[in-house]
């Protein structure tokens, strides 16, 4: 046969362990998955452009609603989106339209958990936000028995697991006046570390999470750092947290590079951008106005290029 060659080769290559048997199994199950043509996105766009206008009636007519109704209503429409979204997969209907149905969904009980929050007026935000992200935990579990879609789990996963421990860390953090040992940014940065390590483990298992897990890890480095910078009503002088900010950025883009992580890449730009923009707000002091969009300017081109050299480490042509 013509692929006897190639056989051989890859089987040599999963005995060295340079290629993971995980990688080969995930490669077959996103091309037996399905790929969008015209017809089914221009259906999908219909049906959200659909579900966009349905939401503005509905907000429209929210002010004559009662007080219970406005509470409740909101979450009528994660609920169906989502019990879509369940519906497609059970149907065995391609895993993107099971995928994006359920991230619409999602972000559909984000709004509305910041709806509620309007209507019930918490004393407590914090609280508040980190019972919602607990929530929103509970929903990626339960889609993720119903879908299966490790995609939509891991973002789902990654976004509310860094709310929940945001929001729990403002909440402990908060001693109204009193004793503030580490503060919200070190418990912010305390929780990434224990996100790298339970990356580590799962990149050693060879887990499909595993880029979830850096995601999450990098984002909770990169709240701790804004965080900081925040508290400290952004600093004129370099700050420590302009460190971590930048060393976040450079480990992110490392990781993405010798993990072969592509989605970690956009993390990566997205934590450079703040580094960009905190740095030239301490640069800009000195130098003006113009210096400051000479700077933003050359780092935007030095970021283009980085990223352009990552993805070609990652995702070799």
């Amino acid at each position: 046969m013509q692929y006897d060659d190639l056989l051989d080769r890859l089987g040599s290559a999963l005995e060295r362990g340079d290629v993971r048997a995980a990688e080969v199994e995930r490669l077959l199950r996103d091309r037996a998955s399905g790929r969008p043509d015209a017809a089914s996105v221009l259906s999908a766009l219909g049906l959200a452009v659909a579900l966009a206008g349905v939401a503005l009636l509905y907000a429209m007519g929210y002010s004559d609603l009662s007080h219970g109704a406005q509470l409740v209503t909101p979450f009528a429409f994660p609920a169906v989106v989502l019990a879509v979204a369940i519906a497609l997969a059970k149907a065995g209907r391609p895993l993107w339209q099971a995928e994006t149905a359920g991230l619409l969904g999602q972000v559909a009980l984000a709004v509305a958990f910041v709806v509620a929050e309007h209507e019930l007026n918490p004393q407590n935000t914090a609280v508040y936000g980190a019972v919602c992200a607990l929530a929103g935990v509970l929903e990626v579990l339960v889609c993720h028995r119903a879908i299966g879609s490790v995609r939509l789990t891991g973002w789902g996963l990654s976004a509310s697991i860094v709310a929940l421990v945001s929001f729990g860390a403002a909440g402990v953090g908060d001693r109204s006046g009193g004793p503030d040992v580490i503060g919200v940014p070190g418990m912010l940065l305390l929780e990434a570390g224990a996100a790298a390590a339970l990356t580590a483990w799962l990149v050693a298992r060879g887990s499909d999470y595993a880029p979830h897990a850096a995601r999450t890890t990098s984002l909770l480095a990169v709240g701790a750092a804004l965080v900081g910078l925040v508290e400290t009503e952004y600093p004129r002088d370099l700050d420590s947290w302009h460190f971590v900010l930048a060393l976040t950025a450079v480990l992110t883009f490392v990781a993405a590079a010798v993990l072969r992580m592509d989605s970690l890449i956009w993390v990566g730009a997205l934590a450079s951008v703040f580094w960009l923009g905190t740095i030239s707000y301490v640069v800009g002091d000195s130098s003006g106005a113009a210096g400051l969009v000479v700077l933003g300017g050359v780092g935007l081109v030095g970021l283009g290029a980085l990223v352009r050299s990552v993805r070609a480490i990652v995702s070799p042509q």
